[in-house]
């Protein structure tokens, strides 16, 4: 079954902070859905975590 809430982001579409519905099962990415325009989009990735360089003596 589908795990959905609604929180507050940012809709790319409308411009305007928004209830969005959010689904955090995908496998890909959550998507998030405006409730205001009812555009879709996905929320992006967080960084990925880099290691600093290891130094060969």
């Amino acid at each position: 079954m589908t795990e959905q809430h609604d929180e507050f982001h940012t809709c790319p579409a409308c411009n305007q902070r928004t209830r969005h519905r959010v689904s955090r099962d995908r496998k890909l990415a959550p998507v998030l859905w405006c409730q205001r325009c009812f555009h879709v989009h996905m929320e992006a990735p967080p960084p990925p975590l880099v290691e600093p360089a290891r130094q060969v003596a």
